[in-house]
C-alpha cells in the first residue's frame, strides 16, 4: 500500500512541477505594457484620429517590450532596423489590449491602453534579425554582476 502512495506522490509532484514550468513559460511568452498614444483630429474625423492614436500606443508598448529585451547600446546600434522591421508592424506583436481611457482633448485624440505584447516571439524575431538580445529572459529580469 505504501508503494502506491509513493508513486501517487511522485506523480503528483511531477504534474505540479510540469504545470509550474508551463505557467512560467506562458508568463514570459507575453507581457503587459501600459502605453499612451495621441493623434491630431483632422477635419473632424474622430475615428481616423482614434485609429492613429491606437497605432501610436501599440508602437509605444512594443517599444517598451524591445527595451526589456535589448540593451541600450544594442538598441542604438540597430535603431533603424528595429523601427522598420518591428515597430512599423507594432500591432502584429499585440494579440490583446484593453483601453483604459480614450477621447478627444481639444484637437487631439488620446488613447491610454494596456497592451499584451508577445515578448517571446519578439525576442526570437530580434535575434533572427541579428539584434543582440539578452539570454532567454527579458533584460529587466537578467541579473547584472
Amino acid at each position: 500500500m505504501r508503494v502506491g502512495t509513493t508513486r501517487t506522490r511522485r506523480g503528483f509532484l511531477l504534474v505540479v512541477v510540469a504545470a509550474y514550468g508551463l505557467v512560467a513559460s506562458a508568463a514570459w511568452a507575453e507581457d503587459a505594457f501600459e502605453a499612451l498614444g495621441s493623434a491630431p483630429i483632422v477635419g473632424g474625423d474622430h475615428n481616423a484620429a482614434q485609429e492613429r492614436a491606437l497605432e501610436a500606443a501599440f508602437v509605444q508598448a512594443v517599444d517598451q517590450a524591445v527595451g526589456t529585451l535589448v540593451s541600450p547600446t544594442e538598441r542604438a546600434q540597430h535603431e533603424a532596423l528595429i523601427g522598420k522591421r518591428i515597430l512599423r508592424a507594432a500591432k502584429s506583436w499585440v494579440p490583446r489590449f484593453r483601453i483604459l481611457e480614450q477621447g478627444a482633448q481639444g484637437a487631439v485624440y488620446q488613447v491610454h491602453l494596456l497592451a499584451t505584447v508577445e515578448v517571446a516571439s519578439l525576442h526570437k524575431e530580434l535575434g533572427r534579425l541579428g539584434v543582440g538580445v539578452r539570454g532567454e529572459r527579458p533584460f529587466s529580469e537578467v541579473e547584472t554582476e
